[in-house]
Order: structure tokens, then C-alpha cells, then sequence
């Protein structure tokens, strides 16, 4: 068991995408950078934008997919996005699937869209959901979720991902941190529209 750590410069209700009974990780930075990650990892994402870090969310993965695979579950249908509906239901990430030639294609979104998004987003094809999860959201700012000071050193600050590994003398202590969270969404996404549109 392992817990992956990273920083959110955005937090919009894509990714992390926390709606719908599931928390899902798509084309972001543990995506892109093809984190190995397994059923029974973690993921904690921070920000990073005040002197101290502050958990943004906590899951627990469940399934690692490939996004051909995600976008035809029946299990995460809600999570493609509806550009007429509402707010929530327009952050969908569940934009990516192959055509008849094994093409990638991508569904209207009002994330990541055009062919550059879809090349990077497509080069490491993965999807982290899990059912077990914290999120914050707007509300992150609370002194409960700055990071405690021992934990610093564990913690990837800036770009990239940590892995905090069962070996880490802190490891137990982190999780058993990371689990004092109330389960499942607490807030709204810190950056969630403001007008018509999720951007």
C-alpha cells in the first residue's frame, strides 16, 4: 500500500471529480505522470497557494481504468458531461473513448478540449475511482487539514507526484491523519463556475 501525494492548482470539480457516489481521477497530474497506483492506494491532493499545505481530498482507489473502459460503464454514464444540465453535472470528466479504428475521440466538454489536450491526456490513458473518499473543496481551509509539520518531508510539494510508501516511518500516522476527515463532499469546488460555463 502506498499513498500518492500531489498539489491542485485547480480546483473545478473535474479533477478531482468527487459527484455522483464516486471520486474520480482524470487527466491530471498523477494521470500524466502514470502513477502506479493499485486498488487499496491512496491519493491526497493539497493545496499548495498559502505558506502551508492544506488537503484538498483524500480517496481511496478502487479501480484503475483505462478511459475506453470508464466512458462506457454503465457505473459512470453520470459522469459525461451534460453541457445543458446543471453545474455539477456539466464538470463531468469522462470525456475519452476509442472509435470503431481504435482512434481516441473526445466527448463535448467544457474541459481540456481540442487535439493538444487529447494527446496529453491520452498518453498514459488511466482512471482512478474510488467509493471511499474526503473532499473539501472550498472549505479546505480549516486548520484541520493543514498539513501537520511531521509530515512535510513526506508531502511532493509543486509539480509532480510523492509516493509515501508502507516502509515511511510516518505512514501509519499519515493515513490514520488522512482518515480523521469526514467521508465524502464537504464543499463545493474552490474554483467552480461563476457564470454559465465550468471554466
Amino acid at each position: 500500500m502506498k499513498i500518492c501525494t500531489y498539489t491542485v492548482k485547480t480546483d473545478k470539480g473535474f479533477a478531482p471529480n468527487p459527484f455522483y457516489r464516486y471520486c474520480t481521477l482524470t487527466a491530471c497530474t498523477p494521470n500524466h505522470m502514470n502513477a502506479r497506483l493499485n486498488s487499496g492506494d491512496y491519493i491526497a491532493g493539497f493545496f499548495t497557494d498559502q505558506i502551508e499545505p492544506y488537503l484538498l481530498y483524500w480517496m481511496r482507489v478502487d479501480e484503475v481504468l483505462d478511459y475506453d473502459t470508464y466512458f462506457r460503464e454503465p457505473r459512470y454514464q453520470k459522469k459525461k458531461p451534460n453541457l445543458q444540465g446543471t453545474w455539477i453535472s456539466r464538470c463531468g470528466d469522462n470525456i475519452y473513448y476509442r472509435d470503431k479504428h481504435g482512434k481516441w475521440k473526445q466527448a463535448p466538454t467544457f474541459y481540456h478540449k481540442g487535439i493538444v489536450a487529447l494527446k496529453k491526456d491520452t498518453r498514459n490513458a488511466i482512471v482512478y475511482t474510488g467509493r471511499r473518499y474526503s473532499y473539501s473543496g472550498e472549505k479546505a481551509y480549516i486548520p484541520a487539514n493543514r498539513l501537520p509539520e511531521k509530515f512535510r518531508t513526506s508531502f511532493k510539494g509543486g509539480r509532480g507526484i510523492k509516493y509515501i510508501r508502507e516502509s515511511n516511518p510516518n505512514f501509519d500516522d499519515f493515513l490514520f491523519w488522512l482518515h480523521s476527515k469526514p467521508l465524502g463532499r464537504q464543499g463545493n469546488p474552490r474554483d467552480r463556475e461563476r457564470s454559465k460555463d465550468c471554466i
